[in-house]
């Protein structure tokens, strides 16, 4: 949380100390989810100073472009990501470019020249929480060999470099960076602990505070600060402590090296070695790298020097560089900022899944689709595969226990009156229905109309009713489901949303709907089979619980609960139980569901939530669904539905895989919704689960049938190996 005192206090000093007036011109570069852009808008707009907006995406993403663009938009101050900077001040200057200043900030600048620029090229420092920058700093010429720096503080700013005991360094001496002044955010939102632990009681000025910034600096002489990294990127080797930034350092103030990174590798329990990577254009490696390493020597200890020095003629992007890059190419050429959400830009679960290889090829660390969406913005991410990259052991597909635990609760202040009325389950004269845009769930409405004469309530997300009403037109015309005009009358679309307070609607309509409404039929989920269970638990989990306390509001209503059988897990390793029953206990399979994929986890948490509600008094039937294929007559299947569109690939090439015992268990989504509207008007089935899949020995195995379309149709399909169909796929 940053006060608006700390923001006006900043912009104010860089208007001052940079000359932004009324008759100035900026832009805004940065996305506006990062903190740099809240200094980008208001530095000119407090000013009366003009702000214009790039024409294109393209343009911010194109160092050639955006010069181009400060040039013909007669800008006089900027600002470009680090990652921009040697780029843009070695291309040729625009003769109309009328920059006064440029800025940058982010990451660790490397030396670039700049004794051709008609303007100062100025790099800032600084965490969000010390209200974006904190120090600055005029960069000098990597010619003149000067130890980089991030400058001195600003805007009021103090810096404390101090030891372990919160004792102040000398110059030279690294130490973590601490920061005081009227720049300090007032804390963490909603984590107390957090904001404790990071911003602490200064040991020098009783009564203010200080941020624990986490980088390591040093003072360098005439009191400007030098950035040698991160804390936690200090390592140790053979028990000597070493700051790679302080290699880096070291290495910049050659004058042939134009960019450096120093890594550690090694595997875990094994001796660590110190890589570093240099950018230079000397042509002869062998020789530059004899005259690096004595460079390191005269200025570092012996323990400090790098088994090897690469040369290459550039570095590789940084890791959020990098991350960006990907991301652009796989989300449709879209501009990531560092903050902006996976989802927010468009992705789904199949980009995450070419996004976790392609991650994983480009970056050598084993990336997983959960970790896409578990940390869900560049920065995370890249935070996520840093720490990865250090403790590679560490990385796991399993889900623990502990986290699914945590889940498994109902508020208290749901309270669940065992009693109601059998007519509601019999013959109900009002009916809420979820997921009716769903292919179940239409289905499911088509025989609630035609087995009651209930009004349905259908909960749809939409902005307005017309919006609803025209989604639940559209899937009933997509999936050639034909309602009676009388019927359509008593299908009655409502907004609303399972994950929001009172289901997304308003109080009256609410409390309305929950005197109104007989019986739920809770279908309304997600069925994805890459998402997280991070992702997953949203609609799936919550979403029931917001459905518990809808039959509970007001007068008990029973639940209709369509679920899976995947809450015992699709794969019985440890168990080998192979068979369940309708009233085995879901933990049997516990060591399967925990490293079973989201979806299976997320319908297993579902439950356990639906039994706490069943345990205060809730009346509810459990339908556990298996795979819900085509409807028997008119032949439509969902879209996203692998086996229907198998069998699509294998009537156009005529080939079919060669999987004797392969069973999916298909049960036709019509048969499902008419079990479920039968069993769901008998009082007696409430408190039971019923599986709706087919016996083993009833279950078609695939070649049986691909057998019956031969038999019944003419077809003709030959069988070939699984890596033979996938090579001709692939052709």
């Amino acid at each position: 949380m940053v006060s608006h005192g700390a923001l006006h206090n900043l912009v104010n000093w860089h208007n001052v100390n940079f000359a932004v007036d009324a008759q100035c011109r900026s832009t805004l570069i940065a996305g506006i989810g990062f903190d740099v852009a809240q200094w980008e808008v208001w530095s000119p707009l407090i000013c009366g100073a003009t702000l214009v907006l790039p024409d294109s995406e393209e343009t911010r993403l194109c160092p050639d472009a955006l010069l181009r663009f400060f040039a013909l938009q007669r800008l006089t101050h900027a600002f470009v990501p680090t990652v921009f900077v040697p780029d843009i001040v070695n291309l040729p200057q625009p003769a109309e470019l009328t920059l006064r200043y440029l800025f940058t900030a982010g990451e660790k600048l490397s030396p670039v020249n700049v004794s051709h620029l008609d303007y100062p090229l100025i790099d800032y420092y600084g965490p969000t929480e010390a209200t974006i920058f904190t120090t600055c700093n005029t960069v000098i010429c990597a010619s003149k060999n000067q130890p980089p720096s991030i400058g001195v503080p600003i805007a009021g700013a103090e810096v404390f470099i101090l030891d372990k005991e919160l004792q102040p360094l000398g110059v030279g001496q690294p130490g973590e960076l601490f920061i005081g002044g009227p720049g300090l955010a007032i804390g963490y939102l909603n984590d107390i602990e957090m904001t404790r632990q990071r911003f602490i009681t200064s040991p020098f000025s009783p009564g203010k505070r200080i941020y624990r910034s986490g980088d390591l600096a040093c003072w360098l002489p005439g009191g400007r600060v030098q950035y040698l990294g991160r804390l936690d990127e200090q390592v140790k080797i053979r028990g000597n402590r070493i700051e790679l930034g302080e290699i880096e350092n070291v290495l910049l103030q050659h004058p042939t090296v134009k960019g450096a990174v120093a890594l550690v590798v090694g595997e875990p329990d094994r001796e660590k070695r110190i890589l570093a990577f240099v950018a230079s254009p000397h042509n002869d490696a062998p020789e530059l790298q004899e005259k690096l390493r004595q460079h390191i020597a005269n200025a570092l200890p012996a323990y400090f020097m790098p088994s090897a020095i690469v040369v290459l003629p550039r570095l590789p992007l940084t890791i959020n560089a990098l991350l960006a890059e990907i991301w652009a190419s796989l989300l449709d050429d879209v501009s990531p900022g560092l903050d902006d959400e996976f989802t927010h830009l468009g992705g789904h679960s199949l980009t995450a899944a070419k996004m976790a290889v392609v991650i994983s090829e480009k970056m050598g660390v084993q990336t997983y689709v959960h970790d896409i969406y578990d940390h869900p913005t560049i920065r995370l991410l890249a935070k996520a595969l840093e720490e990865r990259s250090r403790t590679p052991s560490v990385a796991t597909s399993t889900e623990p226990l502990r986290i699914l635990q945590d889940d498994i609760f109902l508020p208290d202040d749901i309270y669940i009156d065992p009693h109601f009325d059998e007519y509601q389950v019999t013959a109900p004269r009002c009916i809420l229905l979820t997921g009716s845009t769903g292919f179940v769930g239409s289905h499911l409405l088509s025989d609630l109309m035609r087995t009651t004469e209930a009004k349905v309530y259908c909960l749809i997300r939409a902005q307005d009713l017309q919006t609803a009403q025209l989604r639940l037109s559209d899937t009933l015309a997509h999936y050639h489901i034909v309602l009676t005009e009388a019927q359509r009358v008593r299908a009655v679309p409502i907004c609303g949303d399972i994950l929001k307070p009172r289901l997304g609607m308003l109080v009256e309509e609410y409390r309305r709907l929950s005197q109104e409404v007989d019986i739920i039929y809770h279908s309304g989920g997600a069925i994805n089979f890459i998402q997280p269970y991070s992702y997953l638990k949203h609609i799936n989990v919550q979403g029931v619980r917001e459905i518990i306390r809808f039959a509970a509001e007001q007068r008990t209503k029973p639940v209709m609960l369509l679920s899976s059988v995947a809450v015992f897990s699709w794969k019985p390793q440890h168990s080998e139980r192979w068979i369940m029953h309708e009233d085995d206990d879901i933990d049997l399979n516990l060591p399967e569901v925990l490293t079973d994929i989201g979806y299976v986890r997320s319908k297993w948490v579902m439950e356990k939530v639906a039994g706490l509600a069943v345990a205060r008094g809730l009346p509810m039937i459990t339908f556990r669904l298996g795979y819900a294929t085509n409807h028997s007559e008119t032949g439509v299947s969902a879209e996203y539905q692998w086996w229907g569109n198998l069998v699509k690939t294998c009537l156009d090439c005529g080939i079919v895989p060669a999987l004797q015992e392969f069973r999916e268990g298909l049960t036709t989504v019509d048969y499902i919704t008419s079990v479920i509207t039968y069993v769901s008007r008998n009082p007696q089935a409430i408190g039971k689960k019923f599986h709706l899949t087919p016996e083993p020995e009833d279950s078609l195995t695939l070649d049986e049938f691909f057998s019956l379309l031969e038999q019944y149709f003419g077809f003709h399909f030959h069988r070939q190996p699984l890596p033979e169909c996938n090579s001709y796929k692939a052709a």
